[in-house]
């Protein structure tokens, strides 16, 4: 079966719930990666009062709280509300997808502070009521080219901090630079290109996300709409500035020969990049010093420096963790002076700006009570969905077994990509990729796939979990089998 054949197409919010197989999911979508400890603490009350008391940290840097009830749901808005995690409706929370890079305006390392940018930039979504019918998973990630940079992170439009003060942009699906711009131009520019991706989709069918319009048209194409679409002979080297027509234009931002360097980022003008480079080149690469391959935050999670200071980071093993445990955190970080937290795509946490010694006692905090706080813990290369009986899919309580199988990784290196994923269904929605390893249930028994997606073809059905474990140590280049 196909991704695309699996797809369901829309994602839940705090205004728009989804129903699930243990009630209403709420997400709540922190602005700028950012949570203040009261509102952490609200969610982690809202969970225990109006939900089952358990929460997911979503790979969309997302807190939600699960098992609501139709009768709980008013009183959880309100307590979301009266710490301002509500957006004014659901279409405007629905819009407002960013990302950012968890440490922004606190990392050393970062190219300039990214956040009045993603300020700017969110408000503009939440008035651009002209993007209603984007999909609902399309989004931007802003990235400020420090310790965690959002190279793994599913966006649609990718923008990252360069060393002269500039963004460059990129589109998912081209590794080269389709524009640059300041922090003022940034709403203009993210917009430009949501825009032309609608009014593609409007007489394209088949648009899902920025990477299948660009496999479809090429980048250039995007901003121009559907009126025109070069051939793919032409795609690679097409003058933005040009009309269907071929007679140059005003286009929507400015098109140097090469672009202009500023000593900050307080101008608004913008500006395109020169197509002359290759496909799979990255023409900007010194100036963003960002690396040819994906890279991972290394370490995310335990004890770091950043600055003078020590962050935390702290993860819930697959991403789940339950109210007692989030409170546990939150008042761990009151206790320690932290100022708030800071959400990952990575399923976890940071609590920043602590001492040393507050954040060694933080960590035993949280450690007892099984969040994890070290980086070398094998559930973290360890991908699972919630399975049955939290979503309707799923028929397998895959939570309970991929616990059992992290044990057989043993401890190892965050560092490391996913090793194995364990879905419920062949959606795969934990890790939507190829894995070197990935188990799909159905009805308690599992089928086996090796190095590509969950719905791809298995090399092996109807495993039972006991068999899973015997088959493991030997598909993964483990010596023992605990």
């Amino acid at each position: 079966m196909s991704a695309a054949a699996l797809r369901v197409g829309w994602c839940p919010g705090a205004l728009r719930p989804m129903a699930s197989g243990d009630g209403l999911i709420v997400r709540v979508k922190p602005r700028g990666a950012s949570l203040t400890l009261l509102q952490a603490g609200a969610i982690a009350g809202a969970a225990a009062r109006h939900g089952n008391g358990l929460l997911d940290l979503t790979a969309r840097a997302n807190v939600q709280v699960r098992g609501v009830t139709e009768a709980g749901l008013p009183a959880l808005t309100i307590d979301l509300d009266d710490v301002g995690l509500l957006d004014a409706d659901p279409a405007a929370e629905s819009r407002r997808n960013v990302l950012v890079s968890p440490l922004a305006g606190l990392d050393p390392t970062a190219a300039f502070d990214i956040r009045p940018a993603v300020t700017a930039l969110e408000a503009a979504l939440v008035d651009a009521e002209d993007l209603g019918d984007l999909p609902s998973k399309f989004g931007v990630a802003v990235s400020d080219g420090g310790l965690m940079r959002l190279s793994t992170a599913s966006a649609d439009i990718r923008v990252e901090a360069a060393r002269d003060g500039r963004f460059v942009v990129r589109l998912d699906g081209d590794d080269r630079v389709v524009a640059t711009c300041t922090t003022r131009g940034l709403p203009d520019v993210a917009l430009g290109f949501m825009r032309g991706f609608a009014a593609w989709c409007a007489t394209e069918s088949g648009l899902r996300r920025m990477r299948d319009l660009v496999a479809r048209v090429g980048p250039e194409a995007v901003l121009d709409g559907p009126k025109w679409t070069p051939h793919p002979s032409e795609r690679r080297s097409i003058d933005p500035s040009l009309t269907n027509e071929g007679r140059r234009q005003n286009p929507p931002f400015r098109v140097p020969q090469a672009a202009p360097r500023v000593e900050n980022s307080d101008g608004d003008e913008t500006s395109y990049r020169p197509r002359e480079h290759k496909v799979g080149l990255r023409p900007d690469r010194a100036a963003t010093d960002e690396p040819s391959v994906p890279i991972r935050p290394i370490p995310f999670v335990g004890p770091f420096t950043v600055g003078s200071r020590v962050t935390l980071g702290v993860a819930a093993p697959f991403g789940r963790l339950d109210a007692r445990q989030f409170e546990v955190l939150v008042r761990g970080a009151v206790r320690a002076g932290a100022e708030g937290l800071r959400v990952t795509p990575w399923r976890a946490l940071l609590v920043p700006g602590l001492s040393p010694e507050a954040a060694d006692r933080l960590a035993k905090d949280c450690g007892a009570v099984d969040l994890i706080v070290d980086a070398a813990d094998p559930r973290l290369r360890v991908a699972a969905c919630p399975g049955s009986p939290g979503c309707r899919r799923g028929t397998t309580p895959v939570l309970e077994h991929a616990a059992a199988w992290a044990a057989l990784i043993g401890s190892g290196d965050s560092s490391h990509d996913i090793l194995l994923h364990v879905s419920g269904c062949a959606k795969g929605c934990a890790h939507p990729g190829p894995a070197p390893l990935t188990l799909v249930a159905t009805e308690g028994r599992y089928s086996l796939v090796i190095g590509e997606a969950p719905w791809n073809e298995p090399v092996a059905s109807g495993l039972a979990v006991g068999e899973v474990r015997h088959l493991l140590p030997i598909n993964l280049g483990l010596d023992r089998c605990p």
